[in-house]
């Protein structure tokens, strides 16, 4: 296979993941902030995923994460030298001056990660597109629910497409006709707009 046609490897920043764990291990307030915003699939490394597994398991047990208990917590899961041993928890360590910036770095990381789950759901889309079962409209919400999955992490758990809301709102007008819930707001004096919408509402 020809250099052109091969596949770049997927999306990630090893330099930046070093980063993140080295601020982890400086600093209880980047500690806080990254375990809160990363997760273990987010690393591309298998070793740096190894070792975030392992500040989880420490945070998780309320205990100090640094270089010595991180050892130890390697060491009770044998994964201590599949790691680099020592010598690599101190590199990681010392690769930051301060960790001021964690989340730059680590926006960095879930960044990369966002990326390569887009680059898996486009593959998975594009899979279903050459299949010969389901409707075309099934297939269209499948891929809009795929980029959705991944791309909420980003755009914030409470997004709502515009289609959502609006069926939502006409399920609810048209629940509240049935009861004789319907609540008039306020009149915009345009006789075919309020019969449509009920009048404006406050916020």
């Amino acid at each position: 296979m020809s250099d052109s046609k091969r596949l770049n490897p997927p999306p990630h920043s090893l330099e930046a993941e070093m980063v993140v764990l080295g601020c982890v291990l400086q600093s209880e307030r980047a500690a806080d902030l990254v375990l809160s915003k990363l997760q273990e699939k987010d690393f591309y490394s298998p070793v740096h995923r190894m070792i975030f597994r392992a500040m989880q398991s420490l945070a998780a047990a309320y205990r100090r994460i640094d270089a010595l208990t991180l050892k130890g917590e390697l060491e009770l899961r044998g994964d201590l030298e599949k790691v680099g041993g020592e010598e690599f928890l101190a590199q990681l360590e010392n690769s930051v001056a301060s960790p001021e910036y964690v989340e730059y770095y680590a926006d960095i990381v879930l960044d990369r990660a966002i990326l390569r789950d887009l680059q898996s759901a486009a593959f998975d889309i594009l899979r279903t597109t050459q299949e010969t079962e389901g409707t075309i409209q099934d297939k269209i919400i499948s891929a809009e629910r795929a980029v959705y999955e991944v791309t909420r992490r980003r755009v914030g758990a409470d997004f709502v497409s515009l289609a959502t809301l609006t069926h939502r709102f006409f399920e609810d007008v048209e629940r509240k006709a049935e009861t004789g819930e319907v609540q008039q707001g306020v009149q915009t004096r345009l006789v075919d707009l309020d019969h449509i919408v009920t009048g404006f509402y406050p916020g």
